[in-house]
């Protein structure tokens, strides 16, 4: 897999383009972006399938589904309608970090967990959420990609505080929904 920050054609460190489909090889520029096409393409529209989309629900028990929630502004912005004011609901960048990691909803779930951590079956609710929490919100055992979200942070993702697990991975938002990509776990950042 492609290192998160390094450019896949020319190997310069710290690039902020990505592919656009699947959100894994990381480039500095169109120009690199196109002479790696040729190698990328073939595996380009397999990882895009890695690229899954999620139904956010806001922290907020009292808000319906389909809002989230800004925390840095306290803020609830319905997801199906295009926020006034870029940040609230709404991330700053067109690919981002996001941090995934399960919650658990009861006591007996934190107590298996400090036990043995692959006792996800108890969990509830998956939270995700970008660093500068314009998009912050949970994802329901019932939405269709909450199995394969938990699974990557279970089997790539790092421990966390209370015997809980998280994982880093990159999202995009567009057409009013949240992508996760699944397939390029990101090292753990500990300033987070």
């Amino acid at each position: 897999m492609w290192e998160s920050s390094i450019c896949s054609q020319c190997n310069k460190p710290n690039t902020t383009k990505r592919c656009g489909r699947c959100l894994v090889p990381s480039y500095c520029g169109a120009d690199c972006q196109r002479e790696h096409w040729p190698e990328h393409k073939v595996q380009c529209k397999q990882l895009a399938k890695s690229k899954l989309p999620v139904k956010l629900r806001s922290n907020f028990e009292d808000v319906e589904e389909g809002w989230v929630l800004s925390n840095a502004t306290k803020i609830s912005q319905k997801v199906d309608k295009e926020p006034e004011i870029i940040g609230i609901g709404k991330p700053t960048k067109k690919y981002f970090k996001v941090k995934a990691q399960h919650s658990y909803t009861n006591h007996s779930a934190i107590l298996a967990s400090l036990h043995n951590w692959k006792e996800m079956s108890l969990v509830d609710e998956l939270r995700i959420y970008d660093r500068e929490q314009s998009i912050d919100g949970m994802i329901n055992r019932d939405d269709e990609n909450f199995a394969a979200i938990r699974d990557v942070i279970l089997e790539k993702g790092v421990h966390g505080v209370m015997g809980g697990m998280k994982a880093y991975l990159y999202a995009d938002f567009h057409d009013d929904t949240l992508y996760v990509q699944i397939a390029n776990v990101l090292p753990p950042d500990p300033t987070w």
